[in-house]
C-alpha cells in the first residue's frame, strides 16, 4: 500500500471498531461525539517509521516532567511506540477527537487492517491558563513552542520549532 492508494477515514466506521475500546479510555467520549461535542480530524498517511520516530523523541522528552500527568502520557507514549515497533503496518491514520478547546485523544489506527495502536489523551498547552499548566506540567520555565505547545529549553526552541508537528 502507497499514500496514494490509502482510502479516505470513515468516521462511522472508526467508531463502530473503536468505540467500545475508547470509551473505556475515556468514559464520556462517546457520549460528546453523539451529542456533536467533539470535532473530530484524521490524516490517513501517517508513515508508522516517521510516528515512532516523533513519539519516541517525545516519551524521551517527557522524562523531564515528573507530575502525574506527565508521568501518564509518558506512559501513554511509550505504549504507543511499542505499538508502532511491533505492527506490520507502513502507514497509520491519526485521529484527533478534540474534547475542549485545550484538550483532545489523539487515537492512532493501522490503516490497512484497522488496528488500534495507541491513545494518547494530550493537552494543548496554548490554550490552557498558566493554573492549569502548573497542574499538568509542575513549575516550567522553559518556554512553549507556539507550533506544537510542548515545552522546550530556551536553547533548543528555535530548532524545535521547526521540525515539530503542530498540534
Amino acid at each position: 500500500m502507497t499514500s496514494d492508494s490509502i482510502p479516505e477515514p470513515d468516521t462511522k466506521a472508526f467508531f463502530e471498531r473503536h468505540g467500545a475500546a475508547l470509551e473505556r479510555y475515556y468514559p464520556a467520549l462517546l457520549r460528546s461525539v453523539e451529542a456533536g461535542i467533539v470535532a473530530a480530524t484524521c490524516r490517513s498517511d501517517n508513515s508508522v517509521q516517521e510516528l515512532l520516530g516523533l513519539y519516541s523523541y517525545r516519551a524521551e522528552h517527557l522524562t523531564r516532567f515528573t507530575s502525574d500527568d506527565a508521568t501518564r502520557l509518558r506512559s501513554e507514549t511509550l505504549r504507543l511506540c511499542s505499538a508502532l515497533a511491533a505492527t506490520t503496518e507502513a502507514f497509520a491514520r491519526v485521529w484527533v477527537l478534540h474534547m475542549t478547546p485545550s484538550e483532545s485523544v489523539i487515537v492512532f489506527e493501522g490503516v490497512r487492517t484497522g488496528s488500534l495502536l495507541g491513545v494518547l489523551n494530550v493537552f494543548n498547552n496554548r490554550q490552557v491558563t498558566p493554573a492549569q499548566r502548573r497542574a499538568l506540567w509542575g513549575e516550567v520555565s522553559d518556554p512553549i513552542c507556539p507550533n506544537c505547545g510542548s515545552v522546550v529549553s530556551e536553547s533548543t526552541i528555535a530548532a524545535h520549532a521547526k521540525t515539530c508537528t503542530p498540534f
